[in-house]
């Protein structure tokens, strides 16, 4: 009778090592998940050189949530709403502000079991509601679909 408990209980341990070690590839997700919109800061007067932009604020409205504060940065990742084809950010160089309107379509992309659906982002457009021609000086849209992160759009200043 023990050597049938015995044989049970290691019978049991190998079947609980062996599922917890044969996961498949599928089961973690390292793919990422929803791209971000990569922003470039760039020289409005050597279009070519990377400028930093220093005391830099960025806000989302309508709720006024700070994305970046006072940071010093040649690039940054915004966050693109997933649940509507707009959003709004203030755009603040030292004291000054700039607001800007992302619009985009949206399209769910199944990317695998583990790491289920992501938003990719079309169509991408820029305009400046509120420009008070204090900072940014210019737009360039490099890529208007979003499928991945990278650098998107520059902004000249």
């Amino acid at each position: 009778m023990n050597k049938i408990i015995k044989s049970v209980i290691i019978f049991f341990l190998l079947s609980t090592i062996t599922l917890q070690t044969a996961c498949r590839k599928d089961d973690i997700c390292t793919l990422g998940g929803t791209p971000n919109l990569g922003i470039g800061f760039f020289d409005s007067t050597a279009p070519d050189d990377i400028k930093t932009v220093t005391d830099f604020y960025l806000i989302a409205l309508p709720d006024n949530d700070t994305v970046y504060k006072a940071v010093s940065a040649d690039s940054i990742k915004v966050p693109l709403n997933v649940n509507d084809n707009q959003c709004r950010f203030i755009f603040t160089k030292d004291t000054n502000n700039d607001t800007l309107l992302f619009s985009y379509g949206r399209e769910p992309v199944f990317v695998s079991k583990a790491c289920g659906y992501k938003t990719v982002f079309h169509q991408l457009q820029i305009d400046l509601i509120q420009d008070n021609n204090l900072w940014i000086k210019q737009i360039e849209i490099l890529q208007t679909d979003i499928t991945i992160d990278t650098i998107n759009v520059k902004i000249y200043h």
